[in-house]
């Protein structure tokens, strides 16, 4: 690939996923990691934050 396209909107939106993906747990750790955790995955938080943790 010598000549570098223009990105179109696929590449946009994959890079915008995988920067949410990736950015959005820092967020919260860096934020408050004793109180908060991941909304969508807090059911009951003491139970759920080992697992986020292993995920990292």
């Amino acid at each position: 690939m010598p000549q570098m396209q223009p990105m179109n909107w696929l590449t946009i939106f994959i890079m915008l996923n995988f920067a949410l993906i990736y950015m959005t747990p820092l967020m919260f750790f860096t934020l408050n990691p004793s109180s908060m955790s991941m909304p969508l995955l807090s059911n009951t938080r003491s139970n759920q934050k080992p697992f986020i943790q292993l995920k990292w």
